[in-house]
């Protein structure tokens, strides 16, 4: 039976063998089978997914070669660049400094500093540094200095030969301070300098403040003086007031055109085109005018479409101290409030604190007697005058200068002594006034200050933007500021100084600065409400003071028209419309409505992106080989100092201080200590991940050790350790004296070495004695205290006594004055109390003798308890 099991078994396993070999055969068959009627459907698909996936990897890779090409093509057109490709139109070459130091900040507040040459032409200065690294091999990123931006040039203190390079002497400096908060710092580097720096200013200054106005760059950028520029024909004022639904040849109309002013007689800051009420003749407002100061009458700015309300702008009347009427002015401000409505108040805003206008009494002005007013309302504003302005503009210009030195809990503390925002905050919330109740209710409102060029135009432009839609695009805004602020006599010559070198004139005030911050203020909270952007705003106030176009200058209409502006200079307005791409605000949705944005002070802002924005410069960290005096002198100095410290047992931590303060590359530099550096870096690391994985056992692993006692050191390696650390620390590298704002930092670390140094000094021995002279002060303590217990407790008893004994011998007394054997009782007595006493103090000496003697051997059993404990 055994033999046939083993043959059923042996067949059965070939039997499932066979099996397996057919299911095999079949599925391999399956699967090509599934392969061929597969690959005509669904693999078809998944073949060409990845021949077009390797398609577009190629196709990438070709794309980032090429890139790669341009950028080297780029790279070697810029090592061969020309001093050309960096002018513009109309720009010449004048001179040239070779090897200056441009120092700047950084926003950490440590200074940086590049080599290179300075271009001095007939509109700007050009820095090129000597590597194109430095300005990422981008010519935009060069920095340049427009003439007419430039407020003030000043000389500096000359600085240490160790910080420069110049071995020989200390190297002078210049520095150039901009009218739109910039500030550029240049030293001379050494003996390539073919100028002094007194040349260097002299040079400069010429250019920027020449005699003759015409030889400013404005006249000179433009070749072709026979052609108009366009541009100039923005505002057409016969065009808008058509817009504002003004129609002049209809007689009922209440407002018409005068052609008083057409020569400029009445007032020559005035513009030709005026338009007053159609009631009025042009005597009366001939006589009007003349109540006025500059005779700047009141006339038409913005007229209302819908609700018919305007707003009219003029200057503060005649009234003086004798306080003086004028009916024709009285008539003709009421025929501007019939013009909108019998039932309608006209609204007068003053522009100025009430305190002002009563002092412009006493040189002729004043301002309106509401009582000699028909249905008019006075109020004043509260807007500072051109010079509380322009001490803010420096306090504030100081504040950006000072910002890598301020603490942060200072920023906000100097900004609020500023008081610039809250002169901005005012201008806003008077605008938007304004424009309720010109919008929203239709009254009429008349706006002055003391001339009528200033206040007035801020309050006039930032109302008509709030109100009417137009002026929210980009062109409506260009012709706002045509119509309020060039053609009404804005004092841009004055205000700004253009070719003017005294940069202290009273004159000067940032008016229309704080009007295009105003814009910025309102921009940002309704950012979809207007077509431009804040590069827009940004770019007309660069051109304010680059004298590139002749858009701001002079000051009045008449003036520009004598000059012929439109033939020898461009407008600026044809930059901005050849660039519109630039200005664009991608988020822009046209509205009807009239904006009223918050007038908080928690909703205004600092405006950094114009204010610190090129202050901080940061090119790339240089490396020249060719042509920089500053990068090998700087060298040389770092390897000498490198070779002492070789000597002092320097630490690496110490050589890395030391490398922080130069910003430079250690691989080119110190090339042993770069990788003694590495190598410390790399420990660093590998201690720090085991710390992390067995912090907690070590811990737990200190408590249950005890450790050796080590041995105390002796008093002569504790002074001569101390005397080597000392003798190490006061050797003082050259440059740290050029960084005096570390001085402090320094001084702070040594006061804590100080107290490091007196807890090494004790070795294990001084510390045990210091542990055994605590516990003995701790004993005497006590035993002191004990000893005033016993003497308080002796003092008392000793009054008990004498008190008893004081009493028994009164009452002896008194028996004994009768008898006449008194007198030698008492002589008897006094013996006795003499002898009593003397016994009492022999007492007292012993009893105190017996007692030091027994706290000095409780003292010395306590002593040698002690150490017995603590040898254990």
């Amino acid at each position: 039976m055994s033999k046939k099991r083993f043959f059923k078994r042996n067949k059965k396993k070939d039997q499932q063998k066979q099996q397996e070999q057919k299911k095999k055969e079949e599925e391999e068959e399956d699967e090509q089978n599934y392969t061929i009627t597969s690959s005509s459907s669904f693999d078809s698909e998944i073949f060409d997914l990845l021949e077009s996936s390797k398609e577009e990897e190629e196709e990438e890779e070709k794309q980032k070669e090429k890139q790669k090409e341009k950028q080297k093509e780029i790279k070697k057109k810029l090592s061969t660049i020309k001093i050309a490709d960096f002018l513009i139109e109309g720009e010449t070459i004048k001179q040239q400094f070779e090897n200056l130091l441009y120092v700047f900040y950084k926003r950490t507040g440590k200074t940086n500093t590049t080599v290179g040459n300075l271009l001095l032409t007939n509109a700007r200065l050009i820095f090129i540094p000597l590597d194109p690294r430095v300005y990422r091999y981008n010519i935009s990123n060069i920095p340049t200095i427009f003439l007419g931006n430039i407020n003030k040039i000043e000389k500096l203190k000359p600085l240490q030969s160790n910080t420069i390079g110049n071995t020989e002497q200390s190297a002078k400096g210049f520095e150039i301070e901009c009218k739109d908060f910039q500030l550029y710092r240049f030293y001379l580097t050494g003996k390539t300098n073919t100028f002094d720096q007194s040349e260097i200013i002299l040079k400069i200054a010429k250019q920027t403040y020449p005699e003759n106005k015409k030889s400013l760059f404005c006249y000179l950028h433009k070749v072709d003086n026979n052609t108009v520029d366009e541009f100039w024909e923005i505002y057409n004022p016969q065009k808008e007031f058509e817009r504002m639904k003004v129609n002049f040849e209809i007689e009922n109309f209440p407002w018409r055109r005068t052609t008083i002013n057409e020569m400029y007689n009445i007032s020559p800051t005035y513009p030709s085109f005026l338009v007053t009420p159609r009631s009025c003749d042009d005597k009366l407002v001939k006589l009007a005018a003349q109540y006025r100061t500059k005779t700047r009458l009141p006339v038409l700015s913005y007229y209302h479409s819908q609700n018919g309300a305007t707003i009219t702008r003029g200057s503060q009347p005649k009234m003086g101290l004798k306080k003086a009427r004028s009916e024709d002015d009285e008539k003709y401000l009421s025929a501007i409030r019939k013009a909108t409505g019998n039932d309608k108040v006209l609204y007068i805003f003053d522009c100025r604190p009430k305190k002002n206008a009563v002092a412009n009494r006493t040189r002729g002005g004043g301002y309106e007697m509401v009582e000699y007013y028909d249905k008019c309302k006075l109020n004043f504003l509260g807007i500072d005058n051109i010079h509380a302005m322009r001490r803010s503009l420096a306090k504030l210009r100081e504040l950006c200068f000072k910002t890598c030195y301020l603490k942060q809990n200072q920023w906000y503390d100097y900004l609020a002594d500023t008081k610039w925002l809250l002169y901005i905050q005012r201008i806003i919330y008077w605008s938007v006034r304004t424009a309720r109740l010109v919008g929203n209710k239709g009254n009429p409102v008349f706006v002055h200050c003391s001339d009528g060029w200033d206040r007035t135009a801020q309050i006039c432009a930032l109302s008509e933007l709030l109100i009417d839609p137009y002026y929210r695009t980009i062109e409506g805004f260009e012709v706002l500021i045509e119509k309020e602020w060039l053609r009404f006599g804005h004092k841009f010559h004055q205000r700004v100084g253009h070719g003017d070198s005294n940069n202290e004139d009273s004159q000067r005030s940032p008016v229309f600065l704080q009007f295009i911050e105003c814009v910025y203020q309102i921009l940002r909270q309704e950012p979809t409400a207007f077509q431009f952007n804040e590069q827009f705003l940004i770019f007309i106030l660069d051109n304010l003071f680059s004298l590139q176009f002749g858009t701001f200058l002079f000051n009045r209409e008449h003036d520009r028209l004598m000059n012929v502006l439109n033939q020898n200079t461009y407008s600026l307005w044809r930059e901005i419309n050849l660039n519109l791409d630039k200005c664009k605000n991608n988020l822009y949705i046209p509205t009807k409505k009239i904006l009223s944005p918050s007038t908080s002070m928690r909703h205004l802002i600092f405006w950094e992106t114009y204010y610190l924005r090129k202050m901080f410069w940061k090119p790339i960290r240089m490396n020249i080989k060719n042509g920089d005096l500053y990068m090998e002198n700087k060298k040389k100095i770092i390897h000498q100092q490198f070779e002492k410290l070789k000597n002092s047992e320097i630490n690496n931590s110490q050589f890395a201080e030391i490398y922080q303060k130069f910003d430079l590359n250690i691989e080119d530099l110190l090339p042993e200590a770069d990788e003694n550096l590495k190598n410390n870096e790399m420990n660093k690391e590998k201690n720090n991940t085991k710390h992390k994985r067995h912090r907690s056992t070590e811990d737990n692993s200190k408590k249950s050790k005890v450790l050796p006692i080590k041995k105390s050191s002796t008093t002569s390696q504790i002074i001569n350790g101390d005397k080597k650390e000392r003798q190490r620390r006061k050797t003082v590298d050259p440059i740290q004296k050029s960084f005096p704002a570390k001085k402090e930092k320094e001084k702070k670390k040594k006061k804590v070495r100080k107290v490091k140094r007196k807890s090494t000094k004790s070795s294990d021995s001084n510390k045990k004695k210091i542990q055994e002279i605590k516990k003995a002060e701790k004993g005497n303590g006590k035993v002191e205290e004990k000893q005033k217990k016993k003497k308080k407790d002796e003092k008392q008893e000793k009054e008990v006594e004498n008190g008893n004994e004081k009493r028994k011998e009164n009452k002896k007394q008194k028996d004994k004055k009768s008898s006449p054997t008194a007198k030698l009782s008492s002589n008897n007595s006094k013996k006795k109390k003499s002898k009593s006493s003397k016994s009492k103090k022999s007492k007292k000496s012993l009893k105190s003798s017996n007692s030091s003697e027994s706290n000095k051997s409780s003292e010395s059993n306590k002593s040698s308890s002690e150490i017995s404990s603590n040898e254990k």
